[in-house]
């Protein structure tokens, strides 16, 4: 609007009081004030209202302007009218070195001064039409390799869920793994019974709607807060059709169900302590003050950075050994890690990459691979 005394006055998307002015216009009433007695448009009471479509639009600029400012901004030096601005963290030669720390709860790698390990990939949104519209570009496309110069990345196959078939020895989960089955597709005949009959193109739309309810069921997630995801995703979901699908695979995965109980009742009792099912990382909570999802989650992470930090070890002395020229680790992302090398010996570290981290360990009974899946490229 024009205002007299001010001239222009123009409607801020970075400006929390302008944000809730728009919402509550909508006729969305806004309860919750920050400590100063403005209305709060945080992050949490945002997404409590994702069925409102300008709501999910506000929430996915947010993450993106987050991202930008993260991912792009500091990594190189920043200059208005000749005059430096800002120090990026890449160096003369547009390599950034970044800090590495190893979570002293999960064991963990991650890195800050930049934030590195979880660069973002594309994201997709799905439109009312069934189309899909990119709302996130893929930002890992602005780190390349040198010319001459190769990445070996890999990643475990499933290894969470692969963790959590092997600690609950869930028949369904276990049958899937050792016998080489989708999980999800798996999973999608259990909510769906006529996957099978779907068009290729609706079968996997309805794999990657149930993707999210499988780790839901495996961590023990709040069907309302999956429910929220899957809207913000863009699926017209409803919360009834959510609850009954985490239903059905909780009573398909009954073994999963049994040692989420376990777990819970674990770490609620002296010595109030969840271990690593191989290297024995320990995790304790005084008095059993526990979240559920935190005793779920702590195995199966303590776990998973186990076989990651066996895989790095096995890797590390066979760099030694096999006296590579300049090819060593340069980023682990949980159940990732890349390597850089000469593009001559790309196809020969990617063998000893694969013969490092692939394991076999067996618990409680149960024998499970955790494999890898490769990838060479700039």
């Amino acid at each position: 609007r024009d205002d007299d005394a001010k001239g222009k006055w123009r409607w801020k998307i970075s400006a929390g009081k302008h944000v809730a002015a728009l919402i509550q216009a909508l006729g969305i009433q806004l309860q919750q004030v920050t400590p100063s007695g403005s209305v709060s448009t945080k992050k949490e009471i945002l997404e409590g209202l994702v069925d409102v479509p300008f709501v999910r639009d506000l929430l996915v600029f947010r993450e993106n302007d987050k991202l930008l400012s993260v991912f792009v901004w500091q990594m190189f030096d920043r200059f208005v009218d000749g005059n430096l601005i800002q120090s990026g963290f890449a160096d003369a030669d547009d390599r950034i070195h970044p800090i590495i720390n190893v979570h002293k709860i999960s064991g963990r790698w991650a890195t800050y001064e930049p934030v590195v390990s979880n660069v973002p990939k594309a994201k997709l949104k799905r439109m009312p039409d069934g189309s899909k519209k990119i709302v996130r570009p893929n930002l890992r496309r602005q780190i390349k390799a040198r010319p001459g110069r190769k990445f070996v990345g890999f990643d475990f196959s499933a290894l969470e869920m692969r963790v959590i078939a092997q600690l609950s020895g869930d028949p369904f989960l276990c049958d899937i793994f050792i016998n080489n089955k989708d999980i999800h597709a798996a999973c999608s005949r259990v909510v769906f019974p006529n996957f099978d009959q779907l068009a290729k193109d609706e079968a996997k739309q309805v794999r990657d709607r149930t993707k999210p309810l499988v780790y839901a069921t495996a961590y023990g997630a709040n069907p309302e807060t999956c429910w929220k995801g899957l809207l913000k995703e863009g699926y017209n979901v409803k919360l009834a059709d959510v609850t009954a699908a985490i239903g059905k695979i909780m009573a398909r995965m009954s073994g999963v169900v049994r040692w989420q109980r376990k777990q819970i009742a674990t770490a609620s009792t002296p010595p109030y302590t969840i271990s690593s099912m191989i290297l024995g990382r320990r995790r304790v909570w005084p008095m059993g003050q526990i979240e559920a999802t935190e005793a779920l989650n702590s195995g199966v992470q303590f776990s998973g950075s186990d076989i990651m930090n066996i895989g790095m070890a096995q890797m590390e002395a066979r760099l030694i050994d096999r006296g590579y020229k300049e090819a060593f680790g340069i980023v682990q992302v949980h159940d990732a890690a890349v390597y850089e090398c000469w593009a001559e010996d790309a196809e020969d570290l990617a063998a000893d990459v694969k013969d490092c981290y692939e394991q076999e360990h067996t618990i409680n009974g149960v024998t499970m691979i955790y494999p890898v899946e490769i990838h060479i490229g700039d």
